[in-house]
Order: structure tokens, then sequence, then C-alpha cells
């Protein structure tokens, strides 16, 4: 009787089991080597066989090679960043869930070259969600690095002349993604000004928008789990009654022996 109990319990657990079940998902940046003056951009990869809905960064570099200029984001996705005296925190949202099944960039960093030198682009990534709202397991994060060099060939990274932003990862480097889409040239700004603006107008208006979906996506998902945890308390409580049942008879047939 006992272990009938214990298979019952564990059928009605696996369900529950698997819709927490956490998918790993692993990140990279790009490797980039450019001259000094330059406006670059580093791309933030992201691969996993789970669509990737949601997740929360912070980044760190060395602020005398690099001046942080702002974000780009692919269409469909909102980012919402906040630059600190020693990092940037970066929300991702992505409503429909951005396909990193053949790693593919979710999103790019703007800077723009101040000093000769090396910086490291570090990150730590937290509350990662998938298009179905389950909890990703964060895997490697490879950081990326800029070097800033007399050396570097011309076509790497914009002159800071016109503001504009179209920065190209160096061949010769490990993480570099041919296939990215959001390393292609910004639009030209009319000033150099212009690229130090920290948040576009639509970015601002995504404000808030992080937490609403996420609350809104789990109080769907709130009356199943509900149901779940109802049947799995009902099915104990039988089991409970009968089980008690068995020992009652029992006791009371040795007394009638």
């Amino acid at each position: 009787m006992k272990k009938l109990l214990l298979i019952i319990l564990m059928m009605l657990l696996l369900p529950i089991v698997h819709v927490s079940a956490a998918d790993t998902v692993s990140f990279s940046a790009d490797n980039i080597e450019c001259k000094n003056n330059r406006l670059i951009e580093v791309n933030l990869y992201a691969k996993c066989d789970k669509k990737l809905s949601a997740a929360t960064f912070e980044f760190g570099f060395d602020k005398t090679i690099l001046e942080f200029r702002g974000v780009g984001k692919p269409k469909g996705t909102l980012v919402e960043y906040n630059e600190k005296s020693n990092s940037v925190k970066l929300s991702y949202l992505c409503k429909d869930g951005a396909d990193i099944s053949s790693k593919a960039a979710v999103f790019t960093l703007k800077f723009k070259t101040i000093s000769e030198g090396f910086s490291d682009i570090t990150y730590s990534v937290f509350d990662c969600a998938d298009s179905d709202i389950g909890q990703m397991t964060i895997g490697n994060c490879t950081s990326g690095k800029v070097t800033v060099t007399s050396k570097a060939p011309d076509n790497i990274g914009t002159e800071d002349k016109s503001g504009s932003s179209s920065a190209k990862p160096s061949k010769s480097t490990k993480n570099y993604s041919k296939s990215s889409k959001t390393s292609k040239s910004a639009k030209t700004s009319s000033s150099s000004d212009a690229g130090k603006t920290t948040r576009s107008e639509s970015e601002s208006k995504d404000s808030g928008t992080f937490d609403s979906v996420i609350q809104r996506d789990f109080d769907k998902a709130t009356p199943i789990i509900v149901l779940c945890a109802s049947a799995v308390i009902c099915v104990t409580f039988i089991g409970f009654i009968v089980f008690r049942i068995h020992v009652i008879r029992k006791a009371q047939k040795r007394k009638d022996d």
C-alpha cells in the first residue's frame, strides 16, 4: 500500500518538476581591436535550445579606456539600462522570446575609445526566463575584451567625427560571429554629442514593462500551479485515509483472531 501511494505521488509531481526544470543558457561577448577615438559596438551573444525572454545584466569595464554611449537592441525587444559610477545595469525583455539556438546577439553595447590600452567587458547575469516563463540556468559567461592600439586596422570602428557608430569585431578574435545582425552600422547623427544620449525615447517608454509582463504571465500560470498542488494534496489525503482504514482493519482482524 505504501509503495502504491508513493508511485501515485511521483506521477503527480513529475509534471510540476518538468515545468520548473531549468534550461542552461550560455553568454559570450565580442573581442575587438581598434584605434583610439573610435565608436565601437560590442555584441552580447546567448545560446540555448529555449528562447530567451528576459534577463538582468550588470556590466563592468575600464572607464579610462572606454566611454559608455548606449545600447543597441534588435527589433521586438525592450531594453532598459542605468549607468552607475562603476557599472551599467541592464534589463532585457523579448515578449515572444529570442531564438538563440544557433548563438545569436541579443543586444549591443556602444562605446567610444578614449585612450590606448585594453579593457575586459565583464558581466553578471541574473533572473533568466524562457518564452514559457520558466527559469533558465545560467551557464558560461565569457567576457569580451577591447584592445585600443595604434596598430589596429583602420576599418574597425568609426572615428568620432559625426557621432556615427558602426563597430566591426576584429576577424582575429575567437568570439566573433559572422552571422551577427546587430553589428551593422547605426544611422549617422548630426553631431558628435548625439552619441552621448543615454536612452532613446522608445526605451524610456519601456520603463516598468519588464516587471509587468513577467507578473502578468506569472498570474496566468498561477491557476495551473494551484490546481496541481490541490491534486497532490487531495491524493495524499485520500491515500492517508485508505492507509488508515487498512491499518484499522488489520488491527481488528488480529483482535478477532
